[in-house]
């Protein structure tokens, strides 16, 4: 194993439980889905120094989507797996990355996703697929459309 991350709880503003983020512990799934999306949380990831080395460390060009892009290319090299059990407590709030370089980070994953299609699929790839399947992952078929 490269990567190996864990299962997600969601916790409320006030530190209380609401649900998990369940997430694929498969590494052939893991591998499968990460065509269209990231499927490991970044603060949970443990990985080998070595890999991250060997593989040139974060992109540079991902800016809010740096771990997506190089899951890309760590299943390339290596296994990508996350634990069964739920090892991190997750507060979503309006202030996070992700609430508020949503659009940014959006774009970056889908030319990281067209990347991992080119690598994998070749001269068979298709970049405007690969954007599109990545915006209706992220953000659902009617803003995949319009993007």
């Amino acid at each position: 194993m490269g990567v190996v991350g864990t299962q997600i709880q969601r916790i409320d503003s006030e530190g209380r439980p609401n649900g998990n983020w369940p997430l694929p512990t498969d590494p052939d799934l893991i591998a499968w889905k990460l065509l269209f999306h990231n499927y490991l949380c970044h603060p949970t990831v443990m990985m080998r120094r070595s890999l991250l080395e060997d593989l040139g460390g974060y992109a540079e060009w991902a800016t809010h989507a740096e771990d997506y892009e190089l899951w890309t290319r760590v299943v390339l090299q290596s296994q990508l797996v996350n634990l069964p059990d739920p090892l991190h407590k997750l507060r979503r709030h309006g202030d996070s990355i992700t609430a508020t370089k949503r659009e940014e980070q959006v774009r970056n994953c889908a030319e990281a996703t067209a990347n991992i299609h080119g690598e994998v699929l070749g001269s068979s790839a298709d970049a405007g697929i690969a954007h599109f399947l990545a915006w209706m992952e992220a953000e659902g078929i009617e803003r995949a459309v319009s993007e």
